[in-house]
């Protein structure tokens, strides 16, 4: 989700977001959990407490009130089963290793955006590299701050009126500390970015960098962030300066993000991360990514069961060992892609391609430069098809997964879904609008008889909440208004999830377009030949690297 900030600025304080907004960002993140930045839909994230309050006013004051504002000693993590406190003290850092093979960042800005799934990906990515890395994790080492699912529990009543308010995610969710070990601080961009300075300052072999949680989207590439512990992102081009900074030293990074969005650091190969100088970066790096810079990604899931989770993270890390989502040993054929005995980074990332069901349209540093420098169709030289292992399995895979024929188009197909989505998006546009009208009109009547329950922190809040529950609750359960508001709502969460699913429909025959165009901008672009080429030959060498 794009916050309330102005594209690239560094996010701080979030400023107030519409009902429309949230609904819209809901999009990415109601199915298949995308990890931009966004808070699942008003209406999904709070169904049970904001329908008519028959139970709460049954229930009566006994079931809220005062008393259940008080914070409860301890929690049940539902992925654990163990009593966890609501507050802990940090851990202490673990020793930097004397040389950096990789460094890992995971987690959200907030604790609302640290999902996880997340965790376990952080965790997934240290097994498969080993010793002698860097992990940093949300805020840090023993932070308080997993977002794992949580039942409803505390008062109907007010969690109606924070729905009808203030609506976010997380309400509902359950934070404990990390179950990681051995993280050296927390994955703010401060840390990420000096612990990468020192690991290229050391020299010695690639260094893998592999990045999960957020992406924020912007209108340009060059302003997608990604989103670090508290708030503040990383741009493509604040990354390439530190990458430029420390080039000199002779280590070629080697960078893997998850999150939505992250095809925009494919810029990387860009001198500045700068697609428009169009001048090739003087350091080699590369990278691979788990959707293009314009699309969400999945994989931010706080449902505490592993196999639940969905994205190219599992499907990556899951494949650099040799084994499908669900750590079951794949066929060699279906992960060797080359025949060279073991899997690279490239074939993991084919991999992801070819097995995930999410919103992920997955890309790399080469396809951003053939992209940039191929010649058109109708100025290229004729040139025969040249190996491309990678590609060639995505292509076989994907056309057997969706019928089509091989070399059968699919532009048409795409073009269909594409416009069913603009018309979905035209739909949920009008159905947010009419929801947003809902709730003023709902407001307006409320806080002219209740003027402070729109404010749990106003002094007279609670004293409002309980002298006045019993007439609350009347209202909201016989007011038209806000069962109009409800139906609204419903409105809104089901034209958000259509389009959702269309857009999850729409995705493999994204990624099969692609990799087909992959292929045919690589063979006119080796036809061409010259420094172009021989770019593009060192990029996919650094692509088909191993992990360490």
């Amino acid at each position: 989700m794009a916050l309330a900030t102005a594209p690239g600025a560094p996010y701080t304080t979030p400023m107030p977001v519409s009902r429309a907004e949230l609904v819209l960002a809901s999009v990415v993140v109601s199915l298949g959990a995308g990890c931009g930045r966004a808070e699942p839909a008003p209406g999904a994230a709070a169904s049970s407490a904001t329908a008519p309050v028959a139970e709460a006013a049954a229930a009566g004051p006994a079931a809220g009130g005062v008393a259940d504002d008080a914070a409860p000693a301890a929690l049940v993590a539902p992925d654990t089963g163990r009593e966890v406190p609501l507050g802990v003290a940090l851990g202490e850092p673990a020793p930097m290793p004397a040389h950096i093979a990789w460094i890992v960042a995971g987690g959200g800005g907030t604790p609302a955006d640290n999902q996880v799934s997340i965790e376990a990906d952080v965790a997934l990515a240290r097994e498969r590299l080993g010793d002698g890395g860097v992990v940093l994790f949300g805020g840090g080492p023993g932070a308080h701050g997993v977002q794992v699912t949580g039942e409803a529990r505390g008062d109907a009543l007010r969690a109606l009126l924070g729905d009808l308010f203030d609506p976010r995610g997380g309400r509902r969710a359950v934070y404990r500390p990390t179950v990681l070990d051995r993280v050296q601080g927390p994955a703010t961009a401060d840390a990420l970015l000096t612990t990468l300075t020192a690991a290229l300052g050391q020299g010695g072999d690639p260094l893998l960098v592999y990045l999960a949680g957020h992406g924020e989207a912007a209108e340009r590439a060059a302003d997608v962030l990604y989103v670090t512990w508290g708030g503040r992102g990383v741009s493509p081009a604040e990354l390439a300066d530190t990458l430029d900074k420390a080039g000199d030293k002779g280590r070629v990074v080697r960078l893997v993000m998850s999150s939505c969005y992250s095809g925009a650091f494919a810029d990387l190969v860009f001198e500045g991360a700068d697609a428009d100088l169009a001048r090739p970066a003087e350091h080699l790096r590369c990278g691979l990514f788990a959707s293009t810079w314009d699309r969400p990604s999945s994989g931010c899931d706080p449902d505490p069961d592993r196999r639940q989770h969905e994205g190219f993270g599992v499907h990556f890390l899951n494949a650099l060992g040799g084994l499908d989502r669900d750590g079951q040993p794949l066929a060699r054929a279906d992960i060797d892609f080359d025949g060279d005995g073991r899997v690279s980074l490239l074939e993991a990332h084919a991999r992801a391609r070819i097995a995930t069901r999410g919103f992920d349209v997955p890309t790399t540093t080469s396809e951003r430069w053939l992209r940039a420098v191929a010649p058109e169709d109708d100025e290229a030289p004729q040139a025969d098809p040249i190996p491309m292992p990678e590609e060639e399995a995505v292509v076989r895979a994907l056309e057997a997964q969706l019928g089509v024929a091989a070399g059968a188009a699919v532009d048409e197909t795409i073009e269909g879904m594409q416009a069913q989505i603009a018309r979905l998006d035209a739909t949920l546009q009008a159905a947010t609008d009419a929801e947003a009208d809902a709730v003023d009109r709902v407001a307006a009547v409320v806080l002219a008889r209740w003027p402070v329950v729109n404010d749990p922190w106003h002094p007279d809040f609670l004293r409002t909440l309980e002298g006045e529950r019993h007439e609350l609750e009347t209202f909201f359960r016989t007011s038209d208004l806000y069962h109009d508001y409800l139906a609204a709502r419903d409105d809104a969460d089901g034209a958000a999830q259509k389009r959702d699913e269309l857009s999850l429909a729409l995705a493999p025959y994204l990624r099969l377009q692609r990799a087909r165009e992959t292929i045919a901008l690589a063979t006119r672009l080796k036809a061409e030949g010259g420094a172009a080429w021989a770019r593009y030959e060192r990029l996919r060498t650094c692509e088909r690297g191993s992990a360490p």
